[in-house]
């Protein structure tokens, strides 16, 4: 199972243009353009008819269908099967062959990718789909507001209840922890005039910006956090 994280474009050269300037690596295939680094792929589509989500691809869902539409509901449009968590989050069942691109050998300059962040007013619900796809528990706890779970590929998804952050959150977002290296990083984001969505300063004593928050043309948001 290949995962890939989907957004749709109102600019697809100012998508090419942001993604390069973050250091990840771009792939042309059609009018689908691929911006991925050795942790994560996306694919950035100038079809407005599609939401940031995720794209699940493997040769069948059959399977997985039969279990998933018990409660949710599936579109299926041109052999892709759509369905929606209870954040809002849009994913897509593609039955093809996975296809490789080209190897790369760095990481972008958000640093360590730590996997999907959505907000849901139903943690439960949420973790029934993810669990239909492959997806077990591996962090977390439903009292503290947010849990994590992770596929045999260790692909992870964090499912955090509503009202736990004090942040802005657009969902879905990517998240990347880095540590004390966070502050490295949005230097040198500061640097290349990457838009920055949000500051927050809310984790922090004695309120220094320690994290921030980004959003990319297609609608994506970038959790850069220390932690």
């Amino acid at each position: 199972m290949q995962l890939i994280y989907y957004t749709p474009t109102p600019n697809m050269k100012k998508s090419k243009e942001y993604f390069s300037k973050l250091d990840f690596d771009l792939h042309q295939i059609g009018e689908t353009c691929y911006a991925y680094d050795q942790q994560l792929c996306l694919c950035i589509t100038s079809d407005k008819k599609q939401r940031p989500g995720l794209c699940f691809v493997k040769k069948s869902w059959s399977k997985e269908l039969d279990d998933l539409r018990i409660f949710a509901k599936v579109h299926s449009v041109d052999g892709v099967h759509y369905l929606a968590s209870p954040s809002g989050t849009w994913i897509q069942l593609r039955e093809e062959e996975e296809f490789k691109l080209p190897l790369s050998q760095k990481k972008s300059l958000l640093g360590n990718f730590a996997g999907l962040s959505v907000e849901t007013l139903d943690i439960e619900l949420s973790a029934r789909i993810f669990a239909c796809l492959g997806f077990e528990h591996s962090m977390g706890d439903l009292d503290k507001g947010w849990m994590t779970y992770t596929d045999r590929h260790d692909n992870n998804i964090s499912l955090m209840a509503p009202f736990s952050c004090p942040h802005l959150f657009l969902n879905p977002s990517l998240t990347f922890f880095n540590g004390a290296e966070n502050h490295r990083i949005i230097q040198a984001l500061r640097d290349l005039s990457i838009p920055i969505l949000e500051e927050v300063t809310a984790f922090n004593k004695n309120g220094m910006v320690d994290n921030i928050i980004l959003s990319e043309p297609g609608g994506y948001g970038f959790f850069v956090f220390n932690d």
